[in-house]
């Protein structure tokens, strides 16, 4: 039956209109937060969402609860105020610009470009928020959108540099070199709680691989693995120095693969020889007396005893041939190594040739799996690469960051190592490689629950790399006992679920080898390695010469004009309140805990000049007097009030006008339009920034020449400009907003990629030691994980400290949001 749709709202969608009408011509949101709170302040954080999607039935029912607890504390007294954000960063947006432009790699965007990747990223990010900002108030929800914010903002980015930097200070962040998991495809390595969104349970290709022992005719070490795809990064195998081995020998044959008189090194238990020698469907029989036995292999009898058992430590120390030759000759590593290594360690390890391809001890051997022999390929897994620091064994990894085999594993070059469409095949290949070389013993199928990456669907790769480290390890007793102080609902979700995890948690790795995101302020000298972090913007001008100048933006304090509500862009008429007066003072006070500045500019008109000269007397300056940044002259308007019949509609006409009319239309019929505004503005920073480039520059002008000023440095629309006008920022008076403005671009600091990878800053060890230090540190090349920008969303969203400098206990609280 054709479905018909309703021509008519329903009653009850009518009432709710009602409703939200009646809520926003009262203001009642606004005037719940303007009531009194005897309880105090009740916190609320919501987790921003994507807006590269229309909102669903799942925001709209988590949109609901979050909306009624907050309703809830009011009515009991609280004061709660609830701020709308967006999450802008990640992995996330970058898969659906991939998809976009139909890319398949990492190597797509680089070919691509990373600025015109990042601009779509960042254009694509607010793509539905007008969707969002009409669903979330219909759902009847009270929450602050217009002030909204945003994790891609360079004040939220350098709130972000602050908490790293805190960190870094405090020993709690490191660089280090690990066995991860890696997603090939993004080409970049994944947090612990990323990798436990992906498990599938799937069917792998498992191998029993025999190696030759040297100088023992015919001897065999066998080894299990399920990742066969690692076996050309084999360095050495790992038996348990305190269990038993035994020496199975080969007694009489049929089958090609067994000769008799070779000798097979296992486990000593019964299971392990079973699953070594045993076909499925095929006979195996073992007499433990007599410890002898025979098996059947592709049809053929093979019969065996099991020799005198020997302790794992008897083994230590004992050289095997290497499966492939392919790192083996010291000139074949030295090639390799160009390309693999990262740190000194790594570099270490890739020089002891003398010390790879020998038996050595780990008491994470177990024998509940495989043969109580362990293949160890560092690049690949974590007990390996522990094991290789410990014995300086060679470092190899045959798979570079996209999953592909390097070319010295020249059988196999360019394969990935786990194909998303087949993930068996080059492990296929590898076992049929070696089967022909008579080195395999069997294979198998296994299903097993295995790591996908839970943005692409491409299997994980276990991959050591480079990473900047969180030491979640040195905080973790202290996590469990403030989870402890937590009320969770339902009980069992923290005191298990979460307070398990945290009991376990392991250091976090927080950096990403991508390009969307907000860049790690690490800086790193070309010459000594040496390393500077900054944890501001202020610190990036003050260190890259220059290149950068800071200016501080601030409207004047209250005048008499604000409250009589008049327009007015006179030279001396309307002074300051007593108000403005003590704003102009707080201002001053607030700027020279930033720093102070170097130089103060104002607007002719009497309320910026009288700010302005209280403003630059505390740091000795003289306020100069710039015509260009004057008021808005506003025609006929001028020297009325704003509920003035005469120019009410006037105004009408001008504020229904499209938005590029309006733009461009002259204020008052022959006053300025905007457009005219934001070029003389523009004029006064283009030279300012000459004059005075690498400084910090006070200005102090009006509300609608900052607005566009800030829209042509930030690169705004029309439509966010206007936003502007209705920001928080704007409500007070001489609120100071910093901008950095780089000399290069005239516009806004762009603290993204490739913007930020281009500031070199210098080298203050180097100048000491050779006197020449200048532009030595290059930024290291990765960006935040996300998970870390939203982490810091209760400090970057109020720009702590810039802004608010004593609001929040910078480091307690981070670790309390992230759980």
């Amino acid at each position: 039956m054709e479905e018909t749709i309703p021509t008519q709202k329903s009653k009850i969608a009518e009432r709710e209109e009602q409703i939200l009408k009646f809520w926003q011509e009262r203001e009642a949101f606004k005037k719940s937060l303007e009531k009194k709170s005897p309880k105090g302040e009740f916190v609320f954080y919501d987790g921003p969402p994507f807006a590269t999607g229309s909102p669903h039935y799942g925001h709209i029912l988590a949109g609901t609860i979050k909306d009624v607890i907050p309703r809830f504390k009011t009515m009991q007294g609280f004061h709660v105020p609830r701020r709308w954000g967006w999450d802008c960063h990640g992995l996330p947006v970058e898969n659906e610009v991939e998809k976009e432009l139909g890319f398949q790699s990492k190597k797509d965007i680089v070919d691509y470009g990373t600025e015109k990747f990042n601009a779509l990223a960042k254009e694509s990010v607010m793509r539905y928020a007008d969707d969002w900002r009409r669903v979330i108030p219909r759902m009847g929800r009270w929450v602050d959108m217009v002030n909204d914010y945003k994790t891609m903002d360079s004040a939220y980015t350098e709130s972000v540099w602050f908490v790293f930097k805190t960190l870094f200070d405090k020993g709690l962040v490191y660089e280090g070199f690990k066995p991860m998991h890696l997603c090939p495809r993004c080409e970049t390595t994944l947090s612990n709680f990323e990798v436990t969104q992906g498990y599938k349970e799937v069917t792998d290709t498992a191998v029993y691989v025999r190696f030759a022992l040297q100088g023992e005719p015919n001897t065999f070490l066998v080894a299990w693995t399920t990742t066969p795809w690692t076996l050309p990064g084999n360095v050495a195998l790992a038996v348990n120095p305190e269990k038993d081995y035994a020496f199975i020998e080969i007694t009489a044959s049929n089958a090609p693969l067994f000769k008799m008189g070779d000798i097979y090194v296992c486990g000593v238990k019964e299971d392990i020889l079973k699953r070594i020698f045993s076909e499925e469907g095929g006979a195996f029989e073992f007499d433990p007396d007599s410890r002898s036995g025979i098996f059947s292999w592709k049809g053929e009898r093979v019969s065996f005893v099991a020799r005198q058992g020997v302790s794992g430590k008897t083994l230590v120390g004992r050289p095997y041939l290497p499966l492939f030759d392919y790192y083996t000759k010291p000139q074949m590593r030295a090639d390799s190594d160009r390309r693999m290594f990262a740190d000194e360690r790594t570099q270490e390890m890739s020089a002891s040739l003398e010390r790879g391809w020998r038996v050595y001890g780990g008491d994470f051997v177990t024998e509940e799996d495989g043969t109580g022999i362990v293949h160890i390929a560092p690049a690949f897994g974590e007990d390996d690469y522990a094991l290789a620091e410990l014995e300086k064994l060679p470092f190899i990894q045959h798979v570079g960051s996209d999953g592909a085999f390097r070319p010295e594993a020249r059988d196999f070059t360019g394969l990935q190592a786990k194909p998303k469409g087949n993930p068996r095949e080059t492990d296929e290949r590898i076992a049929a490689l070696l089967e022909t070389r008579g080195l395999l013993l069997k294979k198998e199928s296994v299903t097993h629950s295995y790591p996908f990456c839970w943005r692409c669907e491409t299997p994980l790769l276990n991959f050591a790399a480079p990473s900047w480290f969180v030491r979640v390890t040195d905080l973790r007793e202290k996590l469990v006992e403030e989870n402890k102080k937590v009320r969770w609902i339902p009980k069992e979700a923290g005191e298990y679920r979460f307070g398990n995890w945290l009991a376990e948690a392991r250091d976090w790795a927080i950096s990403r080898s991508r390009f969307w995101g907000a860049p790690i302020p690490v800086w790193r000298c070309e010459r000594c390695r040496a390393l500077r972090v900054l944890g501001s913007f202020d610190e990036l001008r003050a260190r890259s010469g220059t290149r950068f100048t800071t200016f501080i933006f601030l409207r004047h304090g209250e005048s008499v004009k604000n409250i009589r509500h008049i327009f007015d862009d006179s030279p001396t008429a309307f002074p300051l309140t007593r108000a403005g007066k003590r704003e102009a003072k707080a201002a001053a006070e607030q700027i020279r805990k930033m720093g102070g500045v170097d130089a103060v500019f104002a607007s002719p008109v009497r309320r910026a000049r009288e700010s302005a000269e209280l403003l630059a007397a505390p740091f000795g300056k003289t306020a100069k007097i710039d015509e260009r940044l004057r008021e808005v002259d506003s025609g006929e308007w001028d020297g009325k009030r704003e509920d003035d019949l005469a120019a009410v509609e006037s105004r009408a006409r001008y504020d229904a006008l499209p938005p590029m009319d309006h733009y461009r239309a002259k204020r008052g019929e022959n006053g300025e339009s905007w457009e005219d505004v934001e070029r003389r503005m523009g004029e006064f920073l283009r030279e300012a920034l000459t004059k005075h480039s690498g400084e910090r520059v006070l200005v102090v002008s009006h509300e609608g020449p900052i607005v566009y000023l800030l829209k042509a440095l930030n690169r705004l629309t029309l439509k966010e400009t206007n936003r502007y006008f209705r920001r928080e920022r704007f409500e007070e008076y001489a609120k100071p907003i910093v901008v950095h403005v780089d000399l290069k671009t005239g516009a806004a600091l762009d603290p993204h990629r490739p913007f930020i990878d281009e500031v070199r800053i210098s080298c203050d060890a180097c100048a000491r030691e050779t006197g020449t230090g200048v532009e030595l540190m290059r930024r290291v090349p990765e960006v935040f994980d996300c998970w870390f920008e939203s982490g810091a969303m209760p400090y970057a969203k109020a720009h702590y400290p810039f802004e608010h400098d004593d609001a929040f206990d910078p480091i307690g609280g981070w670790f309390r949001k992230l759980q």
